[in-house]
């Protein structure tokens, strides 16, 4: 349906992705920090090695980072697989850097309500309750739901 967001784009407004990208980053970030210290000292301890590559790295990078790909394929997914529909803003909740927005849209005769995470940017502080938006409906799963006008 329609071309997809460049994933810059998803990145900027979807939290899941944005979260789990920038965790994985820092991790591996300071994984690194960890080898040069460790490889500048005089007797390196490869025990401590072992046991960062046993939990540091599945737990604090390759999750992290599986999460963000996942949802950024969501994304991808939903726009090659769906159905626009109109839909009616009813809720728009800020919490820091984070913004809950709360939509009803009808889809075959049956009214569904959702809410979407997305980050706090200037694009999503300007969405108010009442205001019209067009949705992308995973048609396998109409529950599977992205407000279409934030990623365009």
């Amino acid at each position: 349906m329609g071309q997809r967001p460049l994933l810059k784009k998803i990145l900027q407004l979807d939290y899941v992705a944005l979260m789990g990208s920038i965790f994985a980053v820092i991790a591996a970030g300071s994984l690194m920090f960890l080898a040069v210290i460790l490889a500048a000292s005089e007797e390196p301890d490869l025990t401590f090695w072992l046991v960062m590559a046993i939990t540091y790295v599945p737990i604090l990078i390759i999750a992290p980072a599986g999460i963000a790909a996942w949802r950024i394929w969501r994304v991808y997914d939903i726009f090659a697989n769906s159905t626009e529909a109109p839909a009616v803003i009813e809720r728009v909740s800020v919490l820091r850097s984070t913004i809950r927005i709360d939509y009803r849209y009808t889809y075959l005769g049956k009214q569904y309500r959702r809410g979407a995470y997305v980050v706090n940017i200037k694009k999503t502080r300007a969405i108010q309750p009442g205001t019209q938006i067009t949705v992308l409906i995973d048609a396998r799963n109409p529950n599977r739901v992205l407000i279409r006008d934030l990623y365009v």
